[in-house]
């Protein structure tokens, strides 16, 4: 092999495209100010925010993406030229776009591995019939003038404002309105129940050690959790409700009809059954949602302690490294003064765990919330045959999400 390094990580042109042109024709100061001052376009050089919605996404798909070759011959060629794409181009006239696989889609084809956030974007309405783009809400450059800090604004390269409401009502403004937003997310006007983005970009993807927003909006239900196993936006922050609670909640509230549901999942809360006998990727959700503040105000967190310890004995390492970080919300972890180390060997692990799963037994008052949606019962006590025969129901089938 002859191999040159022309760039190391993404530098101007990964977004531009080739700069030859533009820096021997802007090497004229005059050409410079004249572009400067009249606000045009400069034909030598692709400016991502001048595209069409397709060709921008296709900018950054090519990285924040999974596409494949369309035969052998390109990858063969890709092995000796690397790839044909540039910006400004159709990333799909060079390579087919990936919407399935179970190491990185959820069996309805929504992305739940970080990185893939392209593809994400590519199933969603706002994109499909409107003109949502990645710029629609992010930038790769931060403006003059932005107030935040260099470090606030490369958290996520998000543009101003768009924690907020306002990156889904600069399209949707008819929900501008205070009491047209409440009545139609049927929650109290700056909760973090009534956020757009907290219903239809709900924390699904997995990567980085934690979860993020899925990058599929979506409208939530109870059929999404039944059907496919993704868990819903709504008891993703009502952790302590059951699926039952949220499908009667959906049909009463938008007429969505109701799934079938079995025992467990009409009185048990969704996010235990989740955090106790779901796959690993189930897990890993959960133990973020336990440790999400806003889940945590909506829901309580005292009663989360037994399903939190028996995360951090989990059979994968993320697993137990996301669920020890939820923990360290719990009154217990400053209590008992733990030195968890979520890579430490199987038996130191599962003693420092049991002393916490003993401890908060120790501590039942008939105060305690209780209910079988928590498996407490009215003692404060953890009812343990439910409990471990959820465990003992836990699906371990092997899970590899490919970041």
């Amino acid at each position: 092999m002859d191999t040159h390094v022309a760039e190391l990580g993404i530098a101007c042109e990964a977004c531009h495209g080739p700069g030859e042109a533009h820096v021997d024709a802007n090497r004229d100061p005059r050409r410079r100010y004249d572009l400067h001052a009249s606000g045009a376009a400069d034909g030598t050089v692709v400016n991502p925010a001048l595209l069409d919605k397709e060709r921008a996404t296709h900018v950054c798909t090519r990285c924040h993406g999974v596409h494949r070759f369309k035969n052998h011959t390109d990858r063969e060629r890709w092995s000796e030229h690397g790839f044909r794409y540039r910006p400004g181009d159709l990333l799909t006239d060079t390579v087919d776009i990936d919407q399935d696989g179970l190491d990185k889609f959820w069996p309805d084809d929504v992305v739940r591995v970080t990185g893939r956030e392209g593809n994400g974007l590519f199933k969603t309405p706002c994109y499909l019939k409107g003109e949502m783009s990645c710029l629609t809400c992010h930038e790769s450059h931060q403006k003059p003038g932005d107030p935040r800090t260099r470090a606030e604004w490369a958290d996520d390269q998000l543009k101003p404002l768009m924690r907020t409401d306002h990156a889904c009502l600069q399209c949707h403004d008819e929900y501008s309105d205070e009491e047209t937003l409440a009545a139609h997310s049927h929650h109290p006007p700056g909760s973090s129940g009534s956020r757009c983005m907290n219903c239809h970009m709900p924390y699904t993807t997995t990567g980085l050690l934690k979860a993020i927003r899925s990058h599929t909006v979506t409208e939530p239900s109870a059929a999404e959790t039944v059907e496919v196993g993704r868990p819903n936006a709504c008891n993703l922050c009502h952790l302590d409700r059951t699926l039952a609670w949220t499908a009667e909640h959906m049909e009463d509230w938008y007429g969505t009809p109701q799934p079938q549901l079995d025992e467990d999942d009409r009185s048990i809360a969704a996010s235990i059954l989740w955090a106790l006998r779901g796959d690993a990727g189930l897990r890993v959700i959960a133990a973020n949602a336990f440790g999400r503040d806003s889940a945590r105000e909506a829901s309580g967190s005292e009663w989360m302690t037994p399903a939190i310890t028996f995360l951090m004995t989990d059979p994968y390492h993320a697993v137990r490294y996301v669920a020890e970080r939820s923990f360290r919300k719990q009154p217990e972890s400053a209590r008992l003064g733990l030195a968890y180390d979520c890579v430490a060997p199987f038996e130191t692990r599962s003693r420092e765990t049991l002393e916490i799963f003993e401890g908060w037994g120790a501590r039942a008052r008939p105060g305690r919330r209780s209910g079988p949606e928590l498996l407490i019962d009215e003692d404060g006590q953890l009812m343990l045959d439910v409990f471990n025969r959820l465990v003992s129901e836990r699906d371990l089938t092997p899970v590899t999400l490919n970041e």
